[in-house]
């Protein structure tokens, strides 16, 4: 009997963990820019390039997630970033799954809670010519209209 026990305590163990390792949800289609599309709305805020991974070269920025709060941009806001003569338009996303291959993002860093930006799939800091210490000019922008839409950057 308690042979058997076991065996029945066994397999509810195993269901129970096979239940909940299902696949996560599909990420949400990816929403792209077109530059000129985008509405630049009023408040730039000037951030500091803090580090530059080695591996992917994303782009580590001095403002926290509740500075970005305070500006009112959260997730799923889009964002332009200008660096010297070219504006980079982006999601605020959350994952790397947010925007299609190829495309900027902008996330919260979850080892420092620090806004990153970065290129799924590509070297941001590459793209952008930046290094530490450099400045970047952030704005909030409206969504842009999805005719004819991109990431890429202008300028």
């Amino acid at each position: 009997m308690t042979r058997f026990m076991a065996y029945l305590l066994t397999a509810c163990i195993g269901f129970i963990g096979i239940a909940g390792c299902g696949a996560p949800e599909d990420p949400p289609e990816p929403v792209e820019a077109a530059p000129e599309m985008t509405k630049a709305m009023p408040g730039k805020i000037e951030v500091e390039i803090l580090h530059i991974s080695e591996e992917f070269a994303n782009i580590n920025t001095s403002i926290t997630r509740e500075e970005l709060a305070e500006k009112g941009i959260v997730e799923n806001s889009w964002i332009t970033v200008t660096y010297k003569d070219k504006s980079y338009p982006m999601l605020m996303g959350k994952d790397y799954g947010d925007v299609a291959r190829g495309e900027w993002i902008a996330r919260i860093d979850e080892e420092d809670n620090r806004l990153q930006l970065a290129i799924s799939f590509g070297n941001a800091a590459t793209d952008m010519a930046c290094t530490v210490g450099d400045k970047l000019q952030l704005q909030l922008t409206e969504a842009p209209s999805m005719e004819n839409a991109t990431t890429q950057p202008t300028g």
